[in-house]
């Protein structure tokens, strides 16, 4: 018995395992973009120590990788396709 209890104390609380989780108002911008075919001008936060960068896109699909949403979409400044994790999306606004 007291094993266990040490065991219980050296685990991590249920909240430190959880991950991030874009803004309700980010995910709604996103798919209201998705549902009408609208541009996005996206504020995302890469990994530091880089800084926020903003892209006009145009949202093609969300998808789930492990525990994390991604937007695949059509980045307008690069011409090319990009990924874009969902809890890195800091702002996500019509153009």
């Amino acid at each position: 018995q007291r094993q266990l209890e040490h065991l219980r104390r050296r685990l991590p609380e249920p909240h430190a395992l959880s991950h991030p989780q874009p803004s309700p108002e980010v995910r709604q911008s996103i798919t209201t973009a998705l549902e009408q075919g609208q541009a996005l001008q996206l504020h995302y936060q890469p990994p530091a120590p880089r800084p926020l960068i903003t892209r006009p896109v145009v949202p093609l699909r969300l998808e789930t990788w492990g525990p994390h949403t991604y937007l695949l979409a059509h980045c307008l400044s690069r011409h090319d396709l990009r990924t874009f994790r969902l809890d890195r999306i800091v702002r996500a606004t019509p153009l």
